[in-house]
């Protein structure tokens, strides 16, 4: 059985996507310089995304730097 996915290389779109509750299906690396972050998709990501780019959504600002971290730790693994 086959999940819908979503992809970006976007780390703070990642790390938002990760606080909004989608879960990472994994990180693709096939460059060195460049990681693909996989989320499990829904009908209301599209929506989500829109609101990142316009700023028109709020975070936990300390919740969102650990996010990042975690997602840049994952990198390394």
């Amino acid at each position: 059985m086959s999940h819908a996915s979503y992809q970006t290389s976007d780390l703070g779109l990642a790390a938002y996507l990760a606080m909004r509750g989608y879960p990472i299906l994994g990180v693709d690396q096939e460059h060195s310089s460049k990681a693909v972050f996989r989320f499990k998709d829904d009908a209301a990501r599209p929506d989500h995304i829109l609101k990142f780019f316009n700023r028109q959504t709020e975070v936990e600002p300390i919740g969102f730097l650990d996010q990042v971290k975690s997602l840049k730790a994952m990198l390394k693994q």
